[in-house]
């Protein structure tokens, strides 16, 4: 496929304004080692225990915070037993702030959380507002951190009103540039622009030269946002002079990045731009999400040069080669830079965006086998429900390859028909040295016959990978079937009636209880239709929220179990999505349902096999011989369309693993009235989910 004009370079920015954590003691963290060494010395284990001793290893554990975590936690928690001990609320409110800034950082959200709950509980008490204010901008950090944008902007406000109550305006300025990153995340230019500019002169109020840099930079993120690039522009460079004023890199790098995409249309200044906030990143933080960002937008920057072979458009300078390999092979290099680096800090955004950088410049140069795979890796991570968009490009690419693969061996046959051309003049005139020539005629029918041979074995293997094709695309369609039979209109229009009912009688409760499962299963059912293997607890899940759903569809019409040998490892276990679920549907729709009675049991069951592994369902309704001939009052079906998608389904994997292993079998109970189902699988261990 033709590329057209492509912007390979222009990955958005999004600015976080946040301070991760308000520390109570900023000072001590600066002052490093040596300081801390200092305060260490102080530590009296023979003295009595009082708040000053406590004061310290608080200042002890906040020095640490930036310099080694395991000894912040240690200090942290030692200090926090102490605290307690002499019954120091305000002191016990910081330890607990403290460690909710300590599990924040390490991403451990709901630990944090629970830490910082802890210390607003204890401020509450003590009737501390800083402190209350303090720790709501760090809970609405930890939720914004979590893409809680709602309850991030709650407690944000929160604060904002203890803030303006004790004007206090370091925390105000603060929370205004916080909130305004929420709504430069929301797309609500307006309102992040307004905050921005709230920020921005709150800062200039209080001669804050870091956060009227920031704040601006801020700014000409929301302008640019919004398309509108000369505000943009201004108030980007506005940010840059005040970071160089105070001297800070890390500031001045992240403005210069923004800059470059600004000047998008300026591919000189744009790179100019660019290699400047790199130089930048290099000597501050090379590892840093910022500088991730910039190395790929240089190899963006020239790809888009060499895709569009715009080159010669430029005036000269010293950032653009004269030539289209230099700059194919630059943009390879900082496009594969910046792929590694972000590998290794297993940031999946910036994999997926540079990935299919790299496929766009790789398809466009007809390296389609390695496009494929970048491709591949791009769209894996972007679409967890993968796109039919994706697949047809997918699918694009792999026919260019096989094509190229075609071409090349078309290639391979020219050659030896002209090898063969040239042997006929060989043997024309070499007639008088006839054992020669005997010799040259027998080697080369040799060479003829490996060729054939191995055409042969083209020919076979091509055959078989077309009957694994058909196999999969079989199994695919059985897949489908069994997504559409799991969420079938009739089904999805009884819950909503139900969901309809409870709130039609104020049962509140109940129907949220539905909604969340019914929410629950259909994402379940998504996720697992994308894989033809999924890990056994997601399935287990799923079947457990479609049985809970039914059974209270049927106001517990019925009783239920699941029951998993505990053997197994559910988290490793491999199933195929919506095998089982069919079985489960019949057993309660067509045995427990329609002539209801006290007692009615479903019994699921998974256990080990000698060579794989068994699902039972087992019920003691109507059983096989009273199936019902019509549809009932209840609204079940005539015939459970489940059962042939689950025998077809058997039969594709016994194709697929030729051993014959997976078996179904369905017939009335040994004891009683019921039905009692079973399906034998293999272990599907080198299989990926």
């Amino acid at each position: 496929m033709k590329i057209k004009t492509q912007q390979l370079g222009a990955k958005t920015i999004i600015l976080f304004f946040i301070v991760l954590m308000i520390s109570k003691n900023v000072a001590a963290q600066k002052q490093g080692i040596a300081a801390i060494d200092s305060m260490i010395t102080l530590l009296k284990p023979s003295q009595k225990l009082d708040t000053a001793q406590i004061k310290i290893i608080y200042r002890i554990a906040a020095a640490y915070r930036n310099i080694d975590t395991d000894s912040c936690l240690r200090y942290t928690k030692a200090g926090l037993e102490r605290a307690q001990k002499v019954g120091w609320k305000k002191g016990t409110s910081a330890f607990y702030d403290m460690l909710g800034s300590i599990y924040s950082a390490q991403s451990e959200y709901n630990k944090a959380l629970v830490y910082f709950n802890k210390s607003l509980k204890i401020i509450y008490e003590i009737n501390y507002p800083r402190g209350e204010a303090s720790c709501l901008i760090n809970i609405a950090v930890v939720y914004e951190s979590i893409g809680k944008r709602t309850e991030a902007l709650d407690n944000y406000f929160k604060a904002l009103k203890i803030t303006q109550k004790i004007k206090y305006d370091p925390y105000t300025a603060l929370i205004y540039g916080n909130i305004s990153n929420v709504y430069i995340t929301q797309k609500n230019h307006k309102l992040a622009l307004n905050y921005a500019f709230k920020s921005y002169e709150a800062y200039k109020k209080i001669e804050d030269g870091h956060g009227i840099a920031q704040s601006g930079y801020v700014i000409a993120t929301a302008y640019f946002n919004n398309n509108e690039l000369q505000k943009a522009n201004s108030f980007a460079l506005k940010s840059l002079t005040k970071f160089k004023e105070i001297d800070e890199k890390v500031g001045q790098a992240n403005v210069l990045g923004l800059l470059a995409l600004i000047n998008d249309d300026d591919k000189i200044k744009k790179l100019t731009y660019l290699f400047q906030s790199q130089k930048l990143h290099n000597e501050t933080n090379p590892n840093s999400s910022s500088s991730i960002t910039d190395l790929g937008n240089i190899g963006g920057t020239y790809a888009d040069i060499y895709i569009n072979k715009t080159k010669d458009k430029f005036e000269k300078n010293t950032v653009i080669p004269n030539d289209y390999v230099s700059i194919y092979n630059n943009a390879i290099l900082y496009l594969s830079k910046a792929l590694d680096i972000s590998k290794k800090a297993n940031e999946k955004d910036n994999i997926s965006y540079f990935s299919d950088n790299l496929a766009k410049l790789q398809e466009h140069k007809g390296d389609y086998k390695n496009a494929l795979t970048n491709f591949k890796i791009s769209k894996q991570i972007q679409d967890s429900l993968y796109s039919q968009e994706s697949k047809n490009k997918i699918a694009t690419l792999e026919a260019q390859f096989a094509f190229q693969k075609k071409e090349d061996h078309y290639k391979q046959q020219q050659e030896l028909a002209k090898i063969k051309t040239l042997q006929i003049y060989l043997y024309s005139g070499l007639v008088l040295l006839l054992v020669s020539s005997v010799l040259i005629y027998f080697l080369n029918r040799s060479n003829i016959n490996q060729l054939r041979l191995k055409n042969t074995l083209q020919k076979k293997e091509s055959e078989e990978q077309a009957k694994e094709l058909s196999h999969q695309s079989k199994l695919l369609e059985s897949e489908l079937k069994a997504i559409r039979s799991q969420m079938n209109p009739h089904f999805i229009f009884n819950v909503l009636n139900s969901i309809e009912a409870y709130i039609i009688d104020n049962d509140k409760y109940t129907a949220s209880r539905l909604i969340q499962k019914f929410a629950a299963l259909s994402r379940l059912i998504l996720e697992n239709s994308t894989r033809s293997l999924v890990t056994a607890d997601r399935e287990w899940k799923a079947l457990k929220l479609y049985t809970e759903l039914e059974a209270m569809r049927y106001n517990n019409a019925f009783s239920f179990n699941f029951e998993a040998d505990e053997s197994l490892h559910l988290t490793t276990l491999l199933l195929p999505p919506m095998l089982i679920q069919p079985l489960i549907e019949n057993a309660i729709l067509h045995g427990l349902i329609v002539n209801p009675k006290p007692g009615a049991h479903l019994e699921v069951q998974l256990k080990k096999h000698e060579q794989g592994i068994c699902i039972t369902v087992e019920d003691n309704g109507n059983g096989l011989e009273h199936q019902p001939v019509t549809r009932t009052k209840t609204g079940v079906k005539e015939k459970s369309m489940g059962l042939a998608s689950i025998k077809e389904r058997i039969a594709m994997i016994n194709a697929q693993t030729d051993n014959y292993l997976a078996s179904f079998k369905i017939m009335p109970r040994a004891e009683g009235e019921g039905t009692f189902a079973t399906i034998h699988l293999p272990n599907f261990d080198n299989a990926v989910a």
